[in-house]
């Protein structure tokens, strides 16, 4: 698809996105800015995100901000070729023990 292609583009040449909370904060859309080598920026929203978000997220790479007013502050600060080596190596591992649990679960469904 012609749009995917693009929006992979986009983000791999723009490593921060911005990813809105929609009807979940936990929502395809951090998943895709990951797997398209971007970085998603999530806010905390007070509580909303800590309530919401697996915990995992939270040690790592992946950048939140108490508000969007934050961000612009923020983004200096951020090493963004670094940050894309680690949270591709965090989100290989935090998949991998999805899955690992996914098939646990169901062989643990199946011998029952």
């Amino acid at each position: 698809n012609n749009n995917n292609k693009q929006t992979t583009t986009t983000t791999t040449k723009h490593p921060p996105t911005h990813a809105h909370q929609g009807h979940s904060v936990e929502q395809f859309r951090i998943y895709e800015a990951i797997e398209a080598g971007s970085i998603p920026v999530v806010e905390r929203d007070g509580q909303y995100a800590v309530e919401h978000l697996p915990p995992a997220y939270f040690s790592s790479p992946i950048v939140f901000v108490e508000t969007w007013d934050d961000l612009p502050a923020l983004l200096p600060t951020l090493d963004p070729k670094q940050r894309q080596i680690d949270l591709m190596q965090w989100y290989e591992r935090y998949m991998a023990d999805k899955v690992g649990e996914l098939e646990a679960l169901l062989l643990a469904t199946e011998n029952t």
